[in-house]
């Protein structure tokens, strides 16, 4: 076959061509240490980096929720400690008090626990970045106070219960506080099942004991009356030792048909059913969350927290020593359960922060490995394209020199 002196020209244009955008493609890559900085450059590369970018775009929002949440929680345990420690130096001082010796002591006694109740208030309303560690979700105000005549504390923020949570994956979102209701109020938990085969109009009973500030008993009843499927109305009274009913109070619940689990309160979604006796230091919380209706026997439980709240029952043991009179059994036996309390939740405090620690050094590890991942995908081997440039440029060169030769003369050699 006869190769003209036309397609030599033609083949060697071609190749000149292709060199140079040979050299123009390294050159962008050693330019921007990038090998796929257009999507043809590699379809299949492209999508991966995009996917792996994302992941580690991911993974530093991830590690940045758990950067704001471990102070938060780490000063939340910092806070719980100083509470022990004041707690701590009441049970000693308790089991003092109970040298006869110590009788004419009793106001010294009662200038500790005063400087023991400032100190559980100021770590109750510790806050850290603006926000107050017990104060749920509300940051306007301190989560607690004395009332008006300074002789009970109180609740002041709006809704002490509400839960911060982080996201620390794609499907993980991590609580990163303890609630101020959880901590310090008196909680009544009801557990267990209501029959959802009974007749309407049915009622089920139950009770269990309650405790003032002084350490008085009182006795908290419950009723549930059916009022239609699904429908209850949940009545309940404190009553005391000479059954006197000193309060009472009715709301309408309601359960979900398809879950069983309890789905409104009063019309509105669930929450604590608050009662609070000022004339009888009393004040206690009702929580039928974890309530259900199921084709089953009607089971019920109780779990309290505590049986009183620690403020008022501090204040009440103050003022009866500044009386000459000792805390009694149930005002002590509050005060051990705080301690108890106290220490479970810093337990699940501590809980929170290992999960968190241990989820930040599994996205530490992922984020080394996904770079690595994309470096990989991505990045130019410097010494390869530089050493694959010069061969570039070389055979450029050359082909620069080889053109003399097959191409004719034209106006271009007199330009």
């Amino acid at each position: 076959m006869r190769v003209t002196q036309r397609s030599l020209q033609l083949s060697y244009l071609i190749n000149m061509q292709k060199t140079q955008e040979k050299v123009g493609f390294y050159q962008k890559q050693i330019t921007t240490q990038s090998k796929i900085n257009k999507p043809s450059d590699s379809p299949i590369g492209s999508a991966r980096v995009m996917r792996l970018s994302n992941q580690v775009e991911s993974l530093s929002v991830y590690s940045k929720n758990i950067d704001s949440g471990l102070p938060l929680i780490g000063r939340t345990i910092s806070a719980m400690e100083t509470m022990q420690s004041e707690i701590e130096k009441l049970r000693s001082d308790f089991t003092l008090m109970n040298n006869p010796l110590e009788n004419e002591n009793l106001d010294i006694y009662a200038q500790n626990v005063d400087r023991a109740i400032a100190a559980l208030l100021d770590s109750a309303n510790s806050e850290f970045d603006g926000q107050y560690l017990f104060g749920g979700t509300d940051f306007s105000q301190k989560p607690f106070g004395y009332n008006s005549t300074n002789t009970a504390v109180e609740v002041k923020a709006s809704d002490i219960s509400g839960i911060h949570k982080i996201k620390i994956s794609d499907t993980i979102s991590q609580k990163i506080n303890i609630q101020g209701n959880e901590l310090f109020s008196a909680i009544t938990q009801q557990n267990g099942n209501l029959d959802s085969g009974s007749a309407v109009g049915s009622v089920q009973l139950g009770s269990t004991t309650v405790l003032d500030a002084d350490g008085n008993e009182y006795t908290l009843n419950f009723n549930y009356t059916k009022t239609a499927a699904n429908d209850y109305t949940f009545d309940y009274s404190v009553v005391d030792s000479s059954s006197v009913t000193i309060t009472n109070g009715s709301n309408q619940i309601s359960f979900d048909p398809a879950t069983g689990k309890l789905s409104t309160i009063d019309g509105a979604n669930p929450s604590l059913i608050g009662i609070t006796v000022p004339a009888n230091k009393l004040d206690l919380r009702i929580d039928l969350s974890n309530m259900t209706e199921a084709a089953s026997a009607t089971n019920l439980t109780y779990l309290q927290n505590q049986k009183a709240d620690i403020f008022n029952t501090l204040i009440s043991i103050k003022e009866q020593l500044n009386n000459g009179i000792k805390p009694n059994s149930n005002q002590i036996a509050v005060v051990e359960n705080f301690h108890s309390h106290l220490l479970n939740k810093m337990s699940e405090a501590g809980s929170i922060q290992n999960r968190l620690e241990n989820t930040q050094l599994m996205l530490q590890n992922s984020d080394i490995q996904t770079r690595e991942l994309l470096s990989k995908e991505k990045d130019v081997d410097m010494a390869a394209a530089l050493v694959s440039l010069q061969n570039e440029q070389y055979n450029l060169e050359l082909s620069y020199k080889i053109s003399s030769m097959i191409l004719p003369k034209s106006l271009l050699d007199y330009l």
